[in-house]
């Protein structure tokens, strides 16, 4: 017997984004957006089985934490959608340093 298993694919591009933001501490996971928080991650559906995860950290953010996060964003995605596995189709993380004076 052969157990079929549902199978999402994440794509087009995984991207990631570390901006500098002078915080005291990295990011946190979390939506981006969260009240009094700067950072976090994005989700967008491209169609029925492909969606986009983002991640904007800042400097005190590594770059694998911010992989970390968009690997695990990416499997509570999966498993929100009722699949059990999920594919990078592109993935894309870049550095985008952005220097914001006050």
């Amino acid at each position: 017997m052969i157990a079929l298993k549902k199978h999402m694919k994440l794509g087009g591009p995984l991207v990631a984004m570390a901006i500098l933001a002078g915080c005291a501490t990295a990011t946190p996971y979390q939506p981006l957006g969260y009240p009094g928080q700067r950072g976090g991650y994005t989700n967008q559906q491209l169609d029925s089985v492909h969606w986009r995860v983002s991640f904007v950290g800042n400097s005190l953010t590594s770059r694998e934490r911010v992989e970390n996060y968009l690997l695990f964003r990416a499997a509570e995605l999966t498993l929100q959608q009722g699949y059990q596995c999920f594919t990078l189709v592109h993935r894309d993380v870049d550095r985008d340093v952005r220097l914001q004076a006050d």
